[in-house]
């Protein structure tokens, strides 16, 4: 381990529907992007989409758009470097279980290495191996975006787990004054809904519900907590221990088998109960920083669409948000009925959809998914040597949102001044953390 060198990319949320590999042989700044992929001794990147079979049948509810990727695009990514891929998200419900099933057949046929998605719970969160060039890496990934019916499940003797995603389940708590407090008591005997708790523990139909916790006042399922002085007032998250736990534990058994191991989670929440903000929540550091004490040696958190800041934790990077790498959404070829009627659209057309949601007044909207720059990110590749984190180059991208719909959201080199605007964003971000990020020859760069 001593004279090893180890290099780690990681990217952002990949939402492809068509091949895109071919375009290196005559996109010279998106030949960049693929070499510096492929120059790493390991790539991870999030699978943002499914690749379900054509007679699939969408979920009633999706993600905002329900997703879809033919399987040439996983060939394109392993091509261009990106071997590792995260893929449980917000949209892996979007063709119900067998769109789940089709997509880790493609993953395995086509020689991808996924995680946290499963078969089956167990099988959801495991570590995901692949020896590389610098030892063997360990992907463990989970995500706190969970849709109904999204969550893989256990299996017992005599039936056999769900399939689906690996959760990190995160409850929301509202924060409020004590007057307030007791308006939510008021409201609740006024409404009739503390008499329903009451009766419905007596009959024993509580499952499910932590209405006996006493530090927490409960209205149907939301959660109220005191606090005494207003300015404390807001939201905070709670994650949910059993899980927490569960995928600590899997981290601390990845490494002991590889010699690197990769954290992910996919979520969406951000700071004051909003989601996709350039914020970071409290309740991500803690996970972060739990993960690296239980052995990992890198995190990364996608989701957001929106860069968030970095910051190097007891030797390890950690990256809260990278934004997104690929933003594909206009490729994709055709949409359930429930999402043209979710948008108002009666033209049943994907590019009638697009000039709704994309478009105003003729402009290309800048807050489509995200609250902040969409179409812009970093793409981190972290040295190390000798099993230390030595340095970090951070590679500033655009999305190419101005060069009209083929192109559009295929990332490519930035350049002069806006590749120093993205680095010196990213470095603002991360001021938050104690990083410093200096900027050199169009470039960031985190020296250790």
């Amino acid at each position: 381990m001593a004279n090893t060198t180890f290099r780690l990319a990681a990217t952002g949320d990949a939402i492809l529907a068509e091949p895109i590999l071919e375009r290196a042989e005559t996109d010279s700044q998106f030949h960049a992007v693929v070499s510096t992929l492929r120059e790493a001794d390991a790539a991870v990147t999030n699978f943002e989409t499914l690749v379900p079979g054509d007679d699939r049948p969408p979920a009633h509810e999706g993600g905002l758009l329900h997703l879809r990727s033919p399987p040439a695009v996983i060939d394109d990514l392993v091509e261009m470097g990106c071997s590792f891929a995260s893929a449980g998200t917000n949209h892996s419900y979007d063709y119900t279980h067998e769109g789940i099933r089709d997509t880790m057949v493609a993953f395995e046929s086509h020689g991808m290495t996924y995680a946290g998605l499963g078969r089956n719970l167990a099988d959801a969160r495991r570590p995901a191996y692949r020896q590389t060039p610098g030892g063997r890496v360990a992907l463990v990934s989970a995500t706190t975006s969970i849709p109904p019916e999204s969550e893989a499940g256990r299996s017992s003797p005599l039936v056999p787990g769900r399939p689906g995603i690996n959760p990190l389940h995160v409850e929301k708590i509202y924060r409020l004054h004590s007057e307030r407090i007791d308006q939510i008591r008021a409201i609740s005997e006024a409404t009739g809904e503390s008499d329903r708790q009451r009766a419905w523990k007596q009959k024993g139909l509580g499952i499910g519900h932590d209405w006996d916790d006493e530090s927490y006042v409960h209205f149907d399922d939301k959660k109220f907590e005191t606090v005494e002085d207003e300015s404390e007032e807001g939201v905070r998250y709670a994650v949910d221990q059993p899980d927490c736990e569960a995928i600590l534990s899997t981290v601390r058994e990845a490494s002991t088998r590889a010699e690197w191991v990769v954290a992910t989670l996919h979520s969406h929440q951000g700071t004051d109960g909003q989601r996709n903000m350039p914020g970071t929540p409290d309740f991500l550091v803690e996970f972060a920083h739990a993960c690296v004490d239980a052995g990992a040696d890198a995190f990364v958190t996608t989701g957001p669409h929106v860069l968030r800041g970095m910051e190097v934790y007891d030797g390890k990077p950690i990256f809260y948000s990278l934004g997104n790498f690929f933003l594909q959404l206009e490729q994709i070829d055709r949409f359930p009925a429930e999402t043209y009627r979710r948008f108002g659209v009666t033209d049943e057309r994907p590019s009638a959809l697009f000039d709704r949601w994309f478009f105003e007044d003729g402009q290309l909207r800048e807050d489509i998914i995200g609250d902040g720059p969409i179409w812009e990110t970093v793409l981190p590749v972290c040295t190390f040597v000798g099993g230390q984190l030595d340095h970090i180059e951070l590679v500033p991208c655009w999305l190419q949102e101005s060069r009209g719909p083929s192109s559009r959201g295929i990332p490519v080199v930035a350049t002069g001044d806006r590749a120093d605007a993205i680095v010196d964003r990213f470095a603002s971000l991360s001021a938050a953390f104690d990083t410093t990020i200096d900027c050199r020859d169009g470039r960031g760069i985190v020296d250790i």
